[in-house]
């Protein structure tokens, strides 16, 4: 169950759901470019350790965490991501990751 939605374009947030089960979802814009070739070394890396791989180009970004009860980060280790290039396909993907992790237990 979906606890709470916010659509907010303030320091680039598009959208973030905070859902029932523990997971907070999150949608922002990448408009920072050092940021994005940063993400893209650091992605790189991870992928060479077997982790998740950020390397993937995209304006838009979606990221699940893990919350509490109250909606407060407790890990800020991603549990899933996607890139997007629009802001259309950010918030698709936003309600697609919100859908798949509302299922998890």
């Amino acid at each position: 169950m979906l606890v709470t939605r916010e659509d907010d374009t303030r320091d680039g947030a598009v959208c973030q759901s905070t859902l029932s089960n523990g997971y907070w979802v999150s949608t922002v814009l990448l408009d920072n470019p050092l940021t994005m070739v940063v993400d893209r070394i650091i992605g790189n890396f991870l992928a060479d350790e077997g982790r998740a791989d950020l390397s993937t180009p995209g304006a838009y970004e979606t990221m699940v965490f893990l919350c509490d009860g109250e909606g407060n980060i407790i890990s800020w280790t991603e549990q899933d991501f996607a890139r997007y290039d629009t802001r259309e396909d950010a918030e698709k993907g936003h309600e697609e990751m919100v859908e798949k992790w509302m299922a998890r237990k």
